[in-house]
């Protein structure tokens, strides 16, 4: 009888181990191109969770007249927290030097506001990325609009370059070509 229960008992811390160990292997394991891809549907996402939307009532419903002479960082609290609300769904994806060359170069802001002009829904339709070396992508997303729009720019081809922070690949640098 004390046999029988050893052997169940190891057999049970056994099963026990291979069922973690299994789980680790599969623990959120995203490769690289799967991040790649992700950020540029987060990106090309036309005011993805209403992001734009969010920030321009904000910003037309306060008084955002700047405090002194600048930029950003002297605006109204609440126009700042804002606008780090809109780059937020981002943080899972870019590296935070990637992030802030996004809001210095009012990225993806001047997409959602080309196409909220125009009153038009756009949504992402196909993204095509190729490896150039090892951390570098070159990208083409085509974009599908209810509307015909010459302004409207798809493909959007351009590149992304990726690192490793912390042991988790993101984003590092984005360009468009077009």
């Amino acid at each position: 009888m004390k046999r029988n229960r050893i052997f169940l008992i190891s057999a049970m811390t056994l099963m026990l181990f291979a069922l973690l160990f299994t789980a680790c292997l599969n623990n959120d394991s995203v490769s690289e191109e799967d991040v790649v891809k992700n950020f540029l549907h987060e990106f090309f996402s036309i005011n993805s969770l209403d992001r734009y939307e969010k920030l321009m009532e904000l910003t037309i419903t306060s008084d955002s007249s700047p405090k002194t002479t600048g930029g950003v960082s002297e605006l109204p609290m609440e126009i700042q927290q804002a606008y780090e609300d809109y780059y937020l769904p981002f943080e899972n994806y870019a590296s935070d030097s990637c992030i802030a060359e996004m809001k210095a170069s009012r990225l993806p802001i001047k997409y959602d506001a080309l196409f909220a002009e125009y009153a038009a829904k756009v949504e992402v339709h196909k993204i095509k990325i190729v490896p150039v070396n090892e951390n570098s992508y070159d990208f083409e997303v085509l974009l599908k609009a209810d509307q015909n729009l010459e302004e409207i720019q798809s493909p959007v081809r351009g590149k992304v370059t990726t690192r490793d922070v912390d042991g988790e690949t993101l984003v590092d640098s984005i360009s468009i070509f077009n």
